[in-house]
Parts: structure tokens; C-alpha cells; sequence
């Protein structure tokens, strides 16, 4: 059997029409837990912990990229530090379930739209 090789962690994302710089670092898990994102004192960058495996700092990319999205939108400073927390981690949930379930059904199926 081949041992599928993992997609990269990419270097930059776009959050509804922002750039966001993704740095691997060594060693959040001490302090931010598996990462951080610094919505605009840095200048967009969500950070990730380096010594988690592929597949956490995936998941960690996608949890860290919907505070980006709360950042850009200024919903986060409506929500509160405490309740941001509790919604980012409640969607993450949901959408890893969802692509587990459906996730190549749905890409096929919204191929092509905007």
C-alpha cells in the first residue's frame, strides 16, 4: 500500500480578500496552545506550532484562519475574547465532520462557483 504524502502547510492564505503570512514556529504550545493569529498589530499572520504533525497543524490552519476571518470582518470585537474562542472552536468541529463526510462530494459539487 502507498503512504500518501500530505500536503505542505502554505505559506500564505487569503481570509476574504486579505493576506494572512503563515509562520511555523517552535514551542506555542506552552503559550497559545497549537497556535495564534495576530489579526492586524503584525500585519495578518497566523502562527502555528512547528513540532505538531501534519495533520494538527491542518486542523490548527483552519481554526486559526476563522479567527482571521472574525479579525477581518470586526466580528471578534463584538464577540469577546471568551465567546470567539467558543464559536471557532464549535465551526472548526463542524467543518472537519463535514469534509470527513461529504468533503470531495461537495468540492465536485461547487466546482466553478464564485
Amino acid at each position: 500500500m502507498t503512504d500518501m504524502k500530505k500536503p505542505e502547510i502554505p505559506k500564505t492564505l487569503s481570509i476574504l480578500g486579505e493576506r494572512f503570512t503563515v509562520r511555523q514556529q517552535s514551542g506555542l504550545q506552552g503559550n497559545e496552545g497549537d497556535g495564534a493569529v495576530d489579526g492586524y498589530q503584525l500585519g495578518h499572520r497566523i502562527f502555528i506550532d512547528a513540532d505538531n504533525s501534519t495533520s494538527r497543524k491542518w486542523r490548527t490552519l483552519l481554526h486559526e484562519s476563522m479567527h482571521g476571518a472574525l479579525h477581518v470582518t470586526g466580528t471578534q470585537s463584538e464577540l469577546g475574547e471568551e465567546m470567539e474562542e467558543i464559536v471557532v472552536q464549535t465551526l472548526e468541529t463542524h467543518v472537519v465532520q463535514f469534509m470527513r463526510l461529504h468533503g470531495l462530494a461537495f468540492l465536485d459539487a461547487i466546482k466553478g462557483d464564485s
